[in-house]
C-alpha cells in the first residue's frame, strides 16, 4: 500500500517523516517554519513545491530510496546550505532548488537520468560541472556564467562533451544544448540549441562548417 503525505500542519524545528510515507504531496510543507527534515527510508517521491518557500529550512536528509524531486520542491529555501543526493535519485525536475541562495550545488548522483532547467539556478556558483553516465535529458540547470569546465562522463551514450569543448552535446542529433564561458563549438555539431550560450561572457566564437542551424537566443546577452 502506497502512503502519501498530502498536507501538514505548520511545523517548527525538526520533523521526521515516517518510513511508511512513499510520497510527499504538492505543497505539503510549503511556507513552513521547519529547520530540519529527516525523510523516512521508504520515501520515493517529493512532489511539486512540497517545501517551497520554507525559508528557515537548513538541513534535509534524503534517504537511499528517493527517486524523484519535483518542480520547485525546495525553491526559495534560503537557509538550506548542504545536501547529499542519494544514488537512487533519477529525476530532478525544473527549478527543484531554485533560489536556494545559501546552497552549494551537490555532486550529481550516478543514478540521475533527468535534470530540469533551472534546478539549481540562484544557488551558490560552481566552477566545474560533471554530468554522470546515465543522464538522458538535461537542460541548463545551474548559474552557468560562473562555470569554467563541463565534462560529460565518457560512458554516457546520450550526451557528450567531445574534444573537451566544455559544453553538453546531444550525441544522436549533434545538438549543442548548453555551454559555459570557456565553451567552443567542435566540428561535427549540426545544431546550436535554444539559449545554449545565453548570458555568457564570450568574446568570440568560431562556428564550424558542420553547423546547419542556430536556434533562437543562442547567443543573447553575451
Amino acid at each position: 500500500e502506497t502512503v502519501a503525505l498530502l498536507t501538514a500542519n505548520r511545523g517548527y524545528g525538526k520533523i521526521i517523516i515516517p518510513d511508511s510515507v512513499v510520497i510527499i504531496g504538492t505543497s505539503a510543507f510549503s511556507s513552513n517554519q521547519i529547520g530540519e527534515v529527516d525523510f523516512g527510508n521508504g520515501l520515493k517521491y517529493i512532489e511539486r513545491s512540497a517545501f517551497a518557500m520554507s525559508a528557515t529550512l537548513e538541513k534535509a536528509i534524503f534517504p537511499d530510496s528517493l527517486i524523484y524531486i519535483g518542480t520547485s520542491a525546495f525553491s526559495g529555501c534560503h537557509s538550506l546550505e548542504n545536501i547529499d543526493l542519494p544514488n537512487t535519485l533519477r529525476y530532478i525536475i525544473n527549478s527543484a532548488f531554485y533560489n536556494c541562495t545559501e546552497l552549494s550545488p551537490p555532486m550529481l548522483p550516478d543514478s540521475l537520468e533527468y535534470l530540469g532547467g533551472g534546478a539549481f539556478s540562484g544557488c551558490k556558483p560552481i566552477r566545474n560541472l560533471y554530468i554522470p553516465s546515465k543522464v538522458k535529458s538535461i537542460e541548463s540547470a545551474f548559474k552557468m556564467d560562473s562555470v569554467e569546465t563541463i565534462t560529460v562522463d565518457i560512458r554516457n551514450p546520450y550526451l557528450d562533451s567531445r574534444n573537451n569543448c566544455n559544453a553538453v552535446i546531444e550525441t544522436q542529433t549533434n545538438t549543442l544544448l548548453f555551454g559555459c564561458k570557456n565553451s567552443f563549438v567542435p566540428d561535427g555539431v549540426r545544431h546550436i540549441g535554444f539559449q545554449s550560450l545565453y548570458g555568457l561572457a564570450i568574446d568570440s566564437i568560431v562556428i564550424p562548417s558542420s553547423v546547419e542551424s542556430i536556434s533562437g537566443r543562442a547567443f543573447s546577452m553575451c
